[in-house]
């Protein structure tokens, strides 16, 4: 019954060596995606002041586990913000043109 009690963040600091061995040992650059976060504008829902519907929000998921090396599938999600219309597009690698094609077949 204790576990049921336990708050998201208490399991992440409590699994945190779990992971980075999970990880082969590395540690995430946080510099890095710091940075990024700095340069690229983030938009909120609130930011968006009722668009018309077809602007989008897109996203790419990647389903490698933990690591990045080798093939894996990547999802494009797009999401249209004024009516929260969502789709889900799979693609074989992140490649430029597949994005395209996807976001057009969208």
């Amino acid at each position: 019954m204790l576990l049921l009690g336990v708050s998201g963040a208490t399991i992440d600091r409590l699994l945190v060596e779990s992971k980075i061995a999970a990880a082969g040992g590395k540690r995430g650059r946080v510099g890095f995606y710091s940075a990024v976060r700095r340069e690229v504008p983030i938009r909120t829902f609130n930011d968006w002041h009722d668009p018309p519907p077809g602007f989008c929000e897109v996203d790419m998921v990647a389903h490698g586990g933990t690591s990045v090396a080798g093939s894996f599938i990547q999802t494009l999600t797009m999401v249209d913000v004024a009516t929260g219309w969502t789709e889900c597009m799979p693609l074989v690698t992140r490649e430029s043109s597949l994005v395209v094609q996807a976001m057009e077949r969208a």
